[in-house]
């Protein structure tokens, strides 16, 4: 029997979190890397060494595809998952030309549409209810692409703790240190989805979903490119330039939620006609 290989973004997992049942169940093609932590980096003329937000650095030596994280607390397997995969899966992505945004995904009649927005936007909060009323969610806060094909990530969700406590949802956990987070987690995703567009979630008065200006499409887009993207992939980003890209106005209500929802898949099905 072929062995079952899991993984995420685009890649297969290789080390303590290969085998977690929140990864999606990764194709053949996707290369395996091995993810651990160390005490020191990587050392060696082909390692390239990234910065990461909240301290620390992550390694990669694309030759052995293996990917080291140091300079932080030794990780729990959650946190490997989140966010260690998507600090790896970023610079991996962009090594292959794969376009990468700090963004969430759900799947709204079988396509992938990218949650966009700036913090406190209400991005997480959105998909975890979305999770919780039958919809796939794809990704917490990194979406891969490759060409119009999204490329899934594990099945969960870091949520503030007045989403969790409304929806009674989810573990409390620290993912990274003074980072306290109540982890949803979510039956594994379909590792690929075909790409919709954008969804640009902001706060209003009222629940309306408009498309943006096509000249401010790209630069809505750009940037939410992901935090570790070093420049280029320009030509990737244009080849998103003729997708919808949606603003979604609600209120600052959880109770208003149900029918911003509403509006919000009505728009989606005007932009994306079945």
């Amino acid at each position: 029997m072929d062995e079952v290989r899991r993984g995420a973004y685009g890649i297969g997992l290789a080390g303590a979190a290969a085998d977690h049942p929140s990864l999606p169940i990764a194709p053949a093609a996707w290369p395996v890397w091995s993810i651990t932590w160390s005490e020191k980096s990587l050392e060696g003329p082909e390692v390239e060494r990234y910065p990461l937000p909240d301290g620390g650095a992550v390694s990669l030596d694309p030759e052995s595809r293996s990917a080291v994280v140091s300079g932080l607390p030794e990780p729990s397997v959650s946190a490997i998952l989140h966010p260690w995969l998507s600090f790896v899966a970023t610079v991996v992505a962009h090594r292959r030309g794969s376009a990468t945004f700090h963004a969430g995904a759900f799947v709204h009649d079988g396509r992938a549409w990218a949650v966009l927005g700036e913090k406190h936007a209400g991005k997480t909060s959105t998909l975890a209810w979305l999770s919780q009323n039958g919809d796939v969610v794809t990704s917490d806060d990194l979406v891969v692409l490759d060409g119009l094909t999204s490329l899934s990530g594990p099945g969960c969700l870091d949520l503030r703790r007045p989403t969790a406590e409304h929806l009674g949802v989810g573990e409390r956990d620290t993912p990274l240190p003074g980072r306290e987070r109540w982890r949803l987690w979510l039956p594994p995703p379909p590792a690929t989805h075909r790409f919709a567009g954008f969804l640009l979630p902001a706060w209003g008065e009222r629940s309306e979903i408009a498309p943006v200006a096509p000249r401010q499409r790209i630069e809505e887009v750009v940037r939410h490119r992901a935090y570790l993207a070093p420049e280029g992939g320009e030509a990737g980003l244009l080849a998103l330039a003729g997708l919808p890209v949606l603003r979604w106005t609600r209120p600052k209500d959880f109770a208003a939620l149900p029918d911003a929802v509403a509006v919000m898949r009505a728009g989606l099905d005007r932009a994306v006609p079945r």
